[in-house]
């Protein structure tokens, strides 16, 4: 008999949306999938709390869109992992770095359960995050792949890195693309301040 394996993993889930009230986040809005998905919050001591699954979403804006609405404000220093997993139990995550009160600086512990494919600074002001090869390289089982999405007010130091003077487009946005370590490869947007490349 023959068969096929699926080894595939699909997309890092693309997040749309952080709603605010007073007091923190309440709710957060991903495009929508077929897949799987889990969001999860990683508390500021690097702990993990479950938050949501499909189960819990509202599908808005003529279904292209999911919502997840928490039970209570994400407390200062959370932070979320959107995990999305398809039928041949392939997964891979965003993680979500949100405003933190006294710091800029981008906090990765906590992910040591999750495929991280991409991070997302898009939602907090001034985010200021660092990489090396040996941080990009536990991130993820999957590959040594990483998309950094933000804009000109966050920052990403990648020690080591090498700027290849080429652009790829992600979801309609352009994202430049800089190697590290051997097979390793970064797609930082367009507008991020980037340091620390050669």
């Amino acid at each position: 008999d023959a068969f096929r394996v699926d080894m595939v993993d699909p997309e890092a889930p693309l997040i749309e949306n952080v709603i605010l009230d007073d007091d923190g986040v309440e709710a957060i809005k991903i495009a929508a999938t077929d897949n799987d998905v889990t969001v999860t919050e990683i508390t500021n001591s690097g702990g993990t709390n479950q938050l949501k699954d499909q189960d819990d979403v509202d599908l808005n804006n003529a279904g292209t869109q999911m919502e997840f609405e928490f039970d209570s404000i994400l407390p200062n220093g959370s932070h979320l992992v959107v995990n999305e997993t398809d039928t041949a139990g392939n997964e891979n995550s965003t993680y979500l770095v949100l405003e933190e009160a006294g710091t800029n600086a981008v906090d990765l512990i906590g992910l040591d359960n999750f495929d991280i494919g991409a991070i997302d600074l898009s939602f907090a002001k001034d985010s200021d995050l660092t990489l090396d090869i040996n941080t990009l390289e536990g991130l993820s089982d999957i590959d040594n792949n990483l998309i950094i999405h933000g804009g000109d007010d966050d920052s990403v130091t990648i020690t080591g890195a090498k700027d290849i003077n080429e652009t790829k487009d992600i979801d309609g946005k352009t994202y430049d693309v800089y190697t590290m370590g051997d097979d390793a490869q970064i797609f930082i947007e367009d507008g991020v301040n980037v340091i620390g490349t050669i």
